[in-house]
């Protein structure tokens, strides 16, 4: 029988499940993500594919020269 939502993040101010965690991750997601876009035009993932694709093309290219 599943929990209801109260009983897994807890009511506020409940010391043994808190949302403290929860609001620490949320508010830390938020802050990476205004930096990250402060600096990169994409996502995260989208620099990774960039950077795998751009690898994966090289290699390609140097084994048909």
């Amino acid at each position: 029988m599943p929990y209801p939502l109260t009983r897994v993040i807890g009511p506020l101010g409940d010391d043994t499940t808190s949302v403290a965690p929860l609001l620490c991750f949320i508010a830390g997601a938020d802050l990476f993500a205004a930096l990250w876009s402060r600096f990169f035009r994409g996502g995260p993932l989208e620099y990774l594919v960039h950077l795998a694709t751009g690898l994966a093309g090289r290699r390609t290219h140097s084994n048909t020269t």
